[in-house]
């Protein structure tokens, strides 16, 4: 009985962790359905990397953030990440918000949790494995 409440009080931090660092991907998108507060990622055309030069850096070639408010003629968005095109590495940006120009934008990707379902299924198992070995267990005594 000890050894499914020790299981089960690690295991609890454990899926946490997984849900909190769960994987995302990306999906294309029409800009015309970007929504207000989604979670996108922008790829930048070589005269947007231009435009928005002096917001984000040099050769920045995409950027990641949650779409604040769209306008006419551009996007606030809130920041999470860019990436620069000579750089393996993303900059990680703490939610500035920045005034990127439509037409600085090639498209946009729609990020969406990708591996939560694997996740709990995987929760499920173990906690069926535990009820298992715990029953077997007493079952020896």
């Amino acid at each position: 009985m000890i050894r499914g409440q020790i299981l089960r009080a690690t295991a609890i931090p454990v899926l946490a962790l997984n849900l909190l660092g769960a994987c995302y991907r990306y999906v294309p998108m029409e800009p015309t359905n970007i929504r207000v507060g989604g979670s996108y990622r922008g790829y930048l055309s070589p005269e947007g990397t231009q435009q928005v030069a002096r917001l984000v850096g040099e050769n920045v070639e995409r950027f990641d953030g949650r779409i604040v408010t769209v306008l006419d003629t551009a996007y606030l968005v809130s920041m999470s990440a860019t990436l620069k095109r000579s750089d393996v590495r993303q900059t990680v940006w703490t939610g500035e918000q920045l005034l990127i120009p439509r037409s600085a934008v090639n498209r946009f990707d729609l990020r969406q949790l990708a591996c939560l379902l694997p996740v709990l299924l995987q929760f499920g198992r173990a906690e069926i494995d535990t009820q298992e070995k715990v029953h077997s267990g007493s079952q020896r005594l």
